[in-house]
């Protein structure tokens, strides 16, 4: 079986109710989800922020897009699921 590279989202260990936090990452196709791997390219990132009555919800990606790129063009594919 040939190796193939994979770009996912790996979880964080420390959670809460107000943060998710997830890195994305470049792994092996063989590798477990939260399992190793090869490079950090990016985080992202979940917060709630409470107000009296509702939650209000805020989505943060950060990348380093020349490593996207060369990551990429090696021939790694993205993961459509998060794990």
């Amino acid at each position: 079986m040939k190796k193939k590279f994979i770009i996912k989202l790996c979880k964080i260990r420390k959670s809460t109710k107000d943060k998710n936090t997830r890195l994305i990452v470049v792994g092996l196709n063989n590798s477990r989800s939260n399992g190793a791997f090869l490079e950090k390219i990016g985080v992202y990132s979940i917060y709630n922020e409470r107000f009296p009555i509702s939650y209000k919800t805020m989505r943060v990606c950060s990348i380093n897009l020349k490593r996207l790129g060369f990551w990429l063009n090696k021939g790694a594919l993205v993961k459509s699921k998060p794990s």
